[in-house]
C-alpha cells in the first residue's frame, strides 16, 4: 500500500520552497497532501507544483495586538478540530511540519489523533510553533548546527535547509567559473513583497554604482515596483534589469557577483548553495528576529557583511558593497567560507529520514 504523508507549513517562501523540495523528492513514494493556511501565498504557490493543497483558516499569533491575539488564538483552536477531520479522511502515516503558525493546528491535531509527526526548523532561532511542537516530535530535521541546543539533542539531525532543485543543480557549475570572473554584477532581492529599505538604499547610490560599472539585477516587489523603476529610468537599459518578481532565480545566482537581500532561511541556504558573497539587512519585525540570527551565522564564518535595518546609511552601505566588489581576494574568501556551510543534498537526506522512520514501523502503518 502506497505511503500517505501531509506536509504542512506557509506564510512565507523560507517555509514553503523547502517544504517542496522535499516533497519533489518524495512524491513517487507516496501520496501526498499539503495542508497550509487560506490566507498565505502557500494555496498559490503548491498547486503550481501540482500537489493536492487544503487551506485551514488560521493567521499568525505574534506581533498582534491584544484583540486581535484573541481572535487568531480562537482560529488556531478552531482550524485544529478542522485539521483533525482532513487526517482522519486522509489517513496519513506520517505528517510533516515545517514551521510557521499554519502548521501548529495541524501538527497539533496529529498529536490527538496519534499520527507521528516530525519537524523542520529553518532558522538559527526556531519558531513558536516548532518550540512547542517538536517536544513531540519524532524527529527534528535542522538547518544550522547551532539550533541543536534549542532541542532534545537525541531527536535532532543535521540535514541543511532544502533548496529549490533549480538552484541545487548550479551547485558544481558555478564553483568552477567563479575565480574567472572579471564582472561587478550585483543581485538585488527583498522576498517578493519586496523590501522597501533595500530598495531605497539601492536607489540612493545608482550613480555611484553605475560609476564604479556596476550592473545590476533589481528584484524590487510588486508593493514597490512602480517607485523603483521611475528611478531607473534615467539610467541605459544596459546597466540594469529591475523587475517586480525574479520568477527564474538559478538564473539570477548564476549571473550575479554578490547579493544584496534579507536574511530568510531560505535566502541564506541558497546563497551557501551558489557560493555567493552577499550583504544582509535582517527583516527587523520578523518573528523572534529570527532573520538577525541567520545573517549573524554568515557573517560569523566570515560569508557574508550584515547590517541592522536601524543603523543602515545608505551611503555607507553604498560603499560597502562597492569596495567588496572592487576587492578580489575578498570576494574570494567570502566565496569559500559560504561554501563551508553548503548542504546541496539536505533535501535528499530529509526525505531519506522520513522513509527509514516509515520503514520502522514508528507510524499508524
Amino acid at each position: 500500500m502506497k505511503l500517505r504523508i501531509i506536509f504542512t507549513t506557509g506564510g512565507t517562501g523560507g517555509h514553503i520552497y523547502p517544504a517542496l523540495a522535499v516533497v519533489e523528492k518524495l512524491k513517487d513514494k507516496a501520496d501526498i497532501l499539503f495542508v497550509g493556511s487560506q490566507s498565505g501565498p502557500e494555496k498559490h504557490i503548491v498547486e503550481q507544483s501540482s500537489i493536492p493543497f487544503y487551506g485551514l483558516d488560521v493567521s499568525g499569533v505574534l506581533g498582534q495586538g491584544f484583540i486581535k491575539k484573541i481572535a487568531s488564538l480562537f482560529k488556531v483552536f478552531q482550524a485544529m478540530f478542522e485539521a483533525k477531520k482532513v487526517i482522519k479522511e486522509f489517513k496519513p502515516n506520517l505528517v510533516v511540519g515545517f514551521g510557521s503558525y499554519a502548521s501548529f493546528a495541524t501538527l497539533a491535531a496529529a498529536l490527538f489523533e496519534g499520527i507521528p509527526f516530525v519537524i523542520h526548523e529553518q532558522n538559527v532561532c526556531p519558531g513558536l510553533s516548532n518550540r512547542i511542537m517538536g517536544r513531540f516530535a519524532k524527529k527534528i530535521f535542522l538547518s544550522m548546527p547551532e539550533t541543536i541546543n534549542f532541542f532534545k539533542k537525541c531527536r535532532t539531525i543535521y540535514t541543511g535547509n532544502p533548496v529549490r532543485s533549480a538552484v541545487t543543480c548550479l551547485n558544481s557549475k558555478l564553483e568552477e567559473k567563479e575565480e574567472d570572473k572579471n564582472t561587478k554584477r550585483l543581485l538585488v532581492m527583498g522576498g517578493s513583497l519586496g523590501a522597501k529599505k533595500i530598495n531605497s538604499i539601492i536607489l540612493h547610490g545608482l550613480d555611484k554604482l553605475f560609476s564604479q560599472k556596476i550592473e545590476i539585477y533589481h528584484q524590487t516587489g510588486f508593493n514597490d515596483w512602480d517607485r523603483v523603476e521611475e528611478h531607473y529610468k534615467k539610467y541605459k537599459k544596459e546597466s540594469f534589469r529591475v523587475t517586480p518578481f525574479i520568477e527564474k532565480v538559478a538564473e539570477a545566482y548564476s549571473w550575479a557577483d554578490i547579493v544584496f537581500c534579507r536574511a530568510g532561511a531560505s535566502s541564506v541556504a541558497e546563497l551557501a548553495i551558489v557560493g555567493k558573497p552577499s550583504v544582509l539587512i535582517p527583516y527587523p519585525h520578523a518573528t523572534n528576529n529570527h532573520q538577525k540570527y541567520n545573517a549573524i551565522f554568515l557573517a560569523k564564518i566570515g560569508a557574508s557583511m550584515y547590517i541592522e535595518e536601524k543603523d543602515c546609511v545608505e551611503d555607507e552601505v553604498v560603499q560597502l558593497l562597492i569596495d567588496i566588489l572592487n576587492n578580489p581576494k575578498r570576494m574570494s574568501s567570502m566565496r569559500k567560507a559560504v561554501r563551508t556551510y553548503r548542504c546541496p543534498l539536505a533535501a535528499e537526506a530529509v526525505s531519506r529520514e522520513i522513509l527509514a522512520l516509515l520503514s520502522l514501523g514508528e507510524s499508524n502503518a
